[in-house]
């Protein structure tokens, strides 16, 4: 069976990235025949690792080639027109334009595969629209719906009818979309994957007094709240530290809050990691300020190498955090909050050992091995629906 995952760009870093490579290269071991086109191509090589079995495509790499001088004009005029498929809520959309849009879409009507697999709201639509029939198209839902705009909505409840399948990564985000009444496709909810280190794991008693906090540098991931919190802390408690590993437009101004609170000596900015999970083993908490997450494959990969977490109580967080057994949900997440919430886990140190000691066991439900299976049991489903329709 083939099966082609259509992303933005698998050369990048991030949660969507890092479990699509998961699940990639666990079908590629399985017998499956997996490929992977990106739509952009930032970098020489993924950051990630990729199963040389797989092949790796890209439609747009934004860099100089040798092109005839009327080529390189009209790739310029292309280029200089925003995105009109692209939805103009989706994250990415400011980086996409009109060159983008007509190679996904000769991409898509020219496609040969037995499965499809995309990752973003837009692509999900384009592939129900544009893909040769025959294809069974599988759309991923990688956020949560409560974030998208009204438009952005309205544009899935009229088009995801044309999908063959809908993946969310929790319950609640299932019951989201079932709420919109999508005719034709069918919901199912399967979590994304994370790799676990076996039980090379140092004690919470021996680990280090530090709290890591990971992901893109961005607002919504609301760092300068931790930043700001954990300032109070460290007054109370001096020999804790906190690093935040990532990359993002938000990095010179969390550099600069830093800085502006004399807490370069007790609070470090990271550059991004593509094993986040030996840092993670070396600690003693993982947090998560985010505003928002559908899942947060970080979460999972900190308790799969035995660090408790805490964050706030968003979508994804609910769907992993057991309050004080494995880590702490954190009903608000202002200054306030975090200041309680890292203080109730650093002055309870049998809290946190017990916590510890749960974590990994916590998410055996999300290893690689048990949610590949699901995917890889789902797939061979869809592939004997097929031959009895036939």
């Amino acid at each position: 069976m083939k099966v082609t995952f259509l992303v933005f760009n698998i050369f990048g870093m991030g949660g969507t990235v890092k479990t699509t490579l998961n699940l990639a290269n666990f079908l590629v071991l399985n017998g499956f025949d997996v490929s992977i086109v990106s739509i952009k191509k930032t970098r020489a090589k993924s950051f990630f690792y990729i199963n040389p079995k797989i092949q790796v495509n890209y439609l747009y790499e934004n860099r100089s080639r040798k092109l005839t001088l009327i080529k390189r004009v009209s790739l310029k005029i292309l280029r200089s027109f925003p995105s009109i498929l692209f939805h103009r809520d989706e994250e990415f959309w400011p980086s996409l334009n009109i060159l983008i849009d007509l190679r996904v879409i000769k991409f898509l009507k020219k496609l040969k595969t037995d499965i499809l697999i995309t990752t973003l709201p837009s692509l999900n639509i384009l592939s129900a629209k544009y893909c040769d029939e025959k294809i069974i198209k599988i759309g991923q839902e990688h956020r949560s719906i409560k974030k998208y705009s009204p438009k952005l909505v309205l544009k899935i409840k009229n088009n995801y009818k044309k999908l063959d399948y809908l993946v969310c990564l929790t319950n609640e985000e299932k019951n989201n979309y079932k709420k919109l009444n999508i005719p034709n496709v069918t919901i199912k909810t399967i979590a994304n994957p994370v790799f676990h280190e076996g039980d090379k794991l140092p004690r919470v008693s021996i680990k280090e007094n530090t709290i890591i906090s990971a992901g893109r540098l961005v607002e919504q991931k609301n760092y300068d709240t931790l930043i700001k919190a954990f300032v109070k802390v460290h007054n109370l408690h001096p020999n804790w530290n906190l690093k935040i590993y990532g990359k993002g437009k938000a990095r010179d101004e969390l550099d600069d809050l830093i800085r502006k609170l004399n807490a370069e000596n007790f609070i470090s900015l990271k550059e991004a990691t593509d094993n986040i999970q030996e840092k993670l083993a070396e600690v003693k908490l993982f947090a998560l300020p985010s505003h928002h997450e559908s899942f947060g494959m970080v979460l999972v990969e900190s308790l799969a190498v035995g660090t408790p977490v805490i964050a706030f109580a968003s979508t994804g967080p609910k769907a992993i955090v057991r309050q004080y057994e494995n880590g702490v949900l954190l009903d608000g997440n202002s200054i306030e909050d975090w200041e309680s919430g890292l203080l109730h886990v650093i002055e309870n140190p049998e809290l946190l050992k017990s916590m510890s000691e749960h974590s990994k066991e916590s998410v055996q439900e999300f290893s690689i091995h048990s949610i590949g299976e699901l995917w890889v049991e789902f797939l061979l489903g869809i592939e004997k629906e097929r031959k009895i329709d036939v």
